[in-house]
């Protein structure tokens, strides 16, 4: 069985009562096709949908009964089920009514839709009415996508967070008693984006560093000291309880890894670290699809990097255990770091992306922005609201830790920016150069822990895994994901003139 899904959308002049109906068929992701395979002790969807006692209606409806709208068309491939940069949301709409001021958001009909099949062969159609002042501008994109993520949404220009509270990282994958059993030796720093891993589930292991990590530079245990870091490699467990696999929480803490492996530093690196007792700084990325742990440096006094000067990358390839040098430019026009609170493991200016180094250009310098340097070309551009004004900052800092995928960061506001235009937790999109804002809830239990709301340090797998997000023992699904995608044949716009409504279909088909 399939299924088939069908968009109706009909733009009312609600002065003049003219009618325009657009329809298109849409292609549904293998997002469900991809959670729902087994991945042992870090679960998946099935897990979810078991341990939280849902039906298989409930279960679709929990990951379709959200609508996103974008300004532009989504790439058109089934695999291609996560947010990316470059898209605006224009509006959503969740699985309820809304009469807030959010004006991206719209309401949910429920008595013009139908959950299971009424004998007009329509399984499922969901139907959302927007008003005039809600989801204006261009539509070229219309996906379905979990009800929770509706709620969250794609980023906004308003900071409206009047809708209902929902945590981002809610749909833990497995919640077993013993999922403690696949916690590894590490630093267990979860705050820390530097404790990053690799899943390589090709190969059924995990591979982290457990030497070369720390908050202090200058003295032995850092890189900057050893010129060196240790890998550690661990098999993936497959079931929360086996004879192969420990499920003690202790017990795994205190395993030893099945292999280990001594990178040393390059020697142009070494050359930039020679002197000593200098307070250094460092950033790390993991590249989860191509196994490529990326190390950036601030070598200089205080953990710096002058204006103009190199931004020098240590790429170990954890396939081959290799390492190469990448240089960027500091295109920014100031000195970035140049504060000693930069060499904590828990304190960061600078983030790499897949094509983007992102930078804060810190209040010494006499201002404060977010830049991002393109990686090939060089060009630095300065990221603001979407509605074009500065990023509004309220102390010298920007955050601690954040999640990166692609050319996106997901990050926490805590106390640096402005409440007011500025909500608790944002995206910054560096093909647009935006910051956006999203709704979800500051507490213990969703993205962060504390008063803080820091991040933990997860780890955003790929492939066939790209929708699972791991943090330790524990794995998430990743919320930015469609479960289908609408690409219109010609973008619509809809103004304050028009009221809207869209009938999303889903059909099954043999």
């Amino acid at each position: 069985m399939r299924l088939k899904g069908h968009t109706k959308i009909e733009l009312t002049n609600v002065k003049t009562g003219e009618k325009k109906t657009y329809e298109k068929d849409n292609f549904v992701t293998n997002l469900f096709r991809d959670a729902m395979q087994p991945a042992g002790a870090y679960g998946d969807l099935r897990k979810y949908f078991a341990n939280n006692r849902k039906t298989a209606q409930e279960a679709l409806l929990d990951m379709t009964r959200g609508i996103v709208l974008f300004d532009t068309a989504l790439p058109a491939d089934p695999d291609a089920y996560t947010l990316p940069a470059g898209v605006n949301m224009t509006g959503r709409g969740t699985d309820a009514a809304y009469n807030g001021k959010d004006n991206t958001l719209g309401s949910y009909n429920a008595s013009e839709s139908v959950i299971d099949n009424d004998g007009s062969n329509v399984g499922y159609r969901f139907v959302w009415d927007f008003s005039t002042q809600q989801a204006n501008g261009i539509i070229k994109s219309i996906c379905l996508t979990p009800t929770a993520t509706a709620n969250i949404g794609f980023g906004k220009s308003n900071a409206v967070e009047d809708n209902n509270k929902i945590k981002l990282w809610e749909k833990e994958l497995e919640n077993s008693a013993y999922v403690e059993g696949a916690v590894y030796p590490g630093y267990d720093s979860r705050s820390d984006q530097k404790d990053m891993i690799w899943m390589d589930f090709a190969k059924n292991r995990l591979l982290r560093v457990t030497s070369g990590f720390t908050s202090n530079s200058r003295a032995a245990g850092s890189f900057f000291v050893d010129k060196s870091i240790i890998i550690s490699e661990y098999r993936i467990p497959i079931n929360n309880r086996s004879i192969f696999d420990s499920y003690s929480a202790t017990e795994r803490r205190n395993m030893s890894p099945a292999k280990t492996y001594t990178v040393s530093m390059p020697a142009e690196l070494m050359a930039l670290c020679a002197e000593t007792n200098v307070y250094r700084g460092f950033e790390t990325r993991t590249d989860q699809k191509n196994g490529i742990l990326s190390i950036i440096l601030l070598p200089e006094a205080k953990c710096s990097i002058s204006a103009g000067g190199t931004i020098y990358a240590w790429e170990i390839n954890l396939n081959t255990m290799t390492s190469t040098v990448k240089k960027y430019t500091n295109n920014t026009g100031y000195t970035l770091g140049n504060n000693t609170a930069y060499e904590s493991c828990d304190s960061h200016c600078i983030y790499e992306l897949d094509d983007y180094i992102v930078t804060y250009i810190p209040k010494s310098t006499g201002t404060q922005k977010i830049c991002c340097i393109n990686k090939a070309s060089g060009e630095c551009k300065e990221i603001h609201l979407m509605d074009g004004s500065a990023v509004p900052f309220k102390t010298d800092g920007f955050c601690n830790n954040c999640i990166r995928t692609g050319n996106l960061m997901i990050c926490a506001r805590q106390n640096s920016l402005d409440s007011t235009k500025v909500t608790a937790y944002f995206i910054i999109d560096c093909v647009t150069g935006t910051l956006k804002n999203i709704e979800c809830y500051n507490n213990y239990n969703s993205v962060g822990y504390g008063n803080s709301g820091y991040f933990y340090d997860y780890a955003l797998c790929a492939g066939s895994r790209k929708y699972m997000m791991i943090q330790n023992a524990r794995a998430f699904l990743y919320p930015f994901v469609f479960f289908t995608i609408n690409n219109l044949d010609t973008p619509i716009e809809k103004t304050d003139e028009q009221a809207m409504k869209i009938t999303y279909t889903l059909t099954k088909t043999e």
